[in-house]
């Protein structure tokens, strides 16, 4: 009877535990939303910056961010000179970890990651230093300098 009730409280607090996280993901949820919509229209903004100028993308985000929705969020530009270079590269993520991901039983932070396909995915924060890491490497194979993972934690770019 007794690891019944044992078994039933460790149950108990696993199930507290997950409908506190997801309260807190819900409550997120907004932000995330609005962060993910800026980020693409970074993407497409990009795009259509690289269709106006054969290719090219330019060599700061100045230009491209006057065009953008206003949002929480800011990014880290990794430069690439064209867009159809590779698509896997990384063009731009948020500038720090502010976004929550559900790792059961706790929240990882996470970021927002932008590729040159226009692909926008969350990813939590210690996959992001892995994701600079091989875009580092591809960029070595493309004859492209590495740029070193960076945060900004005031204001971004």
């Amino acid at each position: 009877m007794v690891p019944i009730l044992i078994f039933g409280a460790v149950l108990l607090g696993l199930l507290i535990r997950y409908v506190q996280l997801r309260l807190y993901l819900t409550r997120s949820e907004e932000e995330w939303a609005t962060c993910r919509a800026r980020v693409m229209a970074l993407g497409q903004e990009l795009a259509r910056y690289a269709f106006a100028h054969q290719g090219m993308l330019p060599e700061s985000l100045d230009r491209v961010l006057r065009v953008l929705p206003d949002g929480p969020c800011a990014y880290v530009y990794r430069y690439v000179p064209e867009l159809a270079l590779d698509k896997r590269l990384i063009l731009a993520y948020d500038d720090a970890p502010r976004h929550a991901l559900m790792q059961f039983p706790r929240l990882a932070e996470g970021r927002h990651v932008l590729f040159a396909d226009g692909k926008v995915d969350l990813f939590a924060e210690e996959a992001v230093h892995q994701l600079v890491v091989g875009d580092n490497v591809l960029r070595d194979r493309l004859n492209l300098p590495e740029i070193p993972f960076l945060e900004v934690r005031d204001g971004g770019v």
